[in-house]
């Protein structure tokens, strides 16, 4: 309910600025779980929501709610702003909202001293009802029940979904526009599974190889990046990956157990966050680079596959640099000597 508060002001009061220490004020009460304030004060702002819709949106430039209702120019200050209408569905949205208010404050009143449970519709729900697109990730990871009420969702052109955990016995209906995507990797991996294959059939199905084109790995990476590293920097990064990636592929690196290593995308990309992390805490790109890599690529080998990876680790950064690091750092100077 707080979200929507927030969506649905923001679409009525055309100034935002105005409005941050409202919308503070009422994520602060809520962080806190003080429901009286909060619902005082969306009151107050439904108040003056609604004497904008009253005008036809030409009231006060959207209003200051921060001043606890109050807004400057009431006495005809404002008259020479101009602001936008108000849509017949942002009038809507908030006549909506304004009866969950009141539902709310009641709520608040009754469950005094007690505690209550309450049924929250989540995300799914509201994009069937309301006709979003919604992305499912790691779809196959999901329980069987869920998987099983996704199936009857996606049952020809007028699927629907019972909500018996709310104890209605009226189903929803799915939106015309309601679209469903849903991404999941290749059952491969220990604790992995298909999709049951009635659910599957359902869906439009694109297979996604893995990304080893360099020119696309080098826009993830200068992505990533944000722009604070040399082109050089960034190609070299790519062609490690693909030459820790052969070696994964050869069979020459594997764990601690003695089982095969992978290396995919999340490697590369857990090393581009820490080394995005490690420079905001002072690192210099380069010792950044090294740790991260490191951590993600070496930390897991079995050591008599260290030396084989030390090579690709050191080859593709700038031999001056590394040189200039591991000379400082007796540890890293035992790693990068293959």
């Amino acid at each position: 309910m707080k979200n929507d508060c927030e969506l649905t002001f923001e679409n009525v009061c055309q100034s935002k600025s105005k409005n941050t220490a409202f919308i503070q004020s009422c994520r602060d009460k809520f962080e806190a779980q003080k429901w009286k304030p909060l619902t005082k004060l969306m009151n107050q702002a439904a108040a003056l929501v609604e004497s904008l819709i009253a005008s036809g949106g030409k009231g006060g430039g959207g209003g200051d709610t921060a001043t606890a209702g109050k807004r400057k120019g009431s006495d005809g200050g404002g008259e020479g702003k101009k602001s936008k209408n108000v849509s017949p569905q942002v009038r809507r949205q908030w006549r909506a909202f304004s009866e969950k208010i009141g539902e709310f404050a009641r709520k608040v009143e009754a469950i005094k001293g007690k505690f209550a449970f309450a049924f929250v519709e989540g995300v799914l729900v509201k994009a069937i009802r309301e006709g979003h697109w919604l992305l499912l990730d790691e779809v196959n990871l999901a329980p069987a029940e869920t998987l099983e009420r996704l199936s009857g969702l996606l049952d020809g052109d007028s699927g629907s979904v019972a909500l018996t955990e709310k104890g209605d016995i009226d189903v929803v209906q799915r939106h015309p526009n309601f679209r469903l995507f849903a991404c999941m990797n290749p059952a491969t991996d220990v604790g992995k599974k298909d999709l049951p294959v009635a659910l599957r059939a359902r869906f439009t199905e694109v297979f996604v190889d893995e990304m080893e084109e360099a020119s696309e790995l080098r826009e993830v990476v200068q992505s990533y990046l944000r722009g604070t590293t040399k082109n050089q920097d960034v190609v070299s990064i790519v062609e490690f990956y693909l030459e820790a990636r052969a070696l994964t592929k050869k069979g020459d690196l594997f764990d601690g157990a003695n089982q095969k290593v992978h290396f995919n995308l999340r490697s590369l990309t857990r090393t581009l966050q820490y080394v995005n992390f490690m420079q905001m805490q002072g690192y210099t790109f380069e010792r950044a680079l090294f740790e991260g890599a490191c951590m993600v690529f070496a930390t897991q080998l079995n050591p008599v596959c260290q030396p084989l990876m030390d090579k690709v680790r050191c080859l593709p950064l700038p031999f001056s640099r590394i040189a200039v690091f591991c000379s400082r750092d007796p540890i890293a100077e035992t790693m990068c000597n293959a």
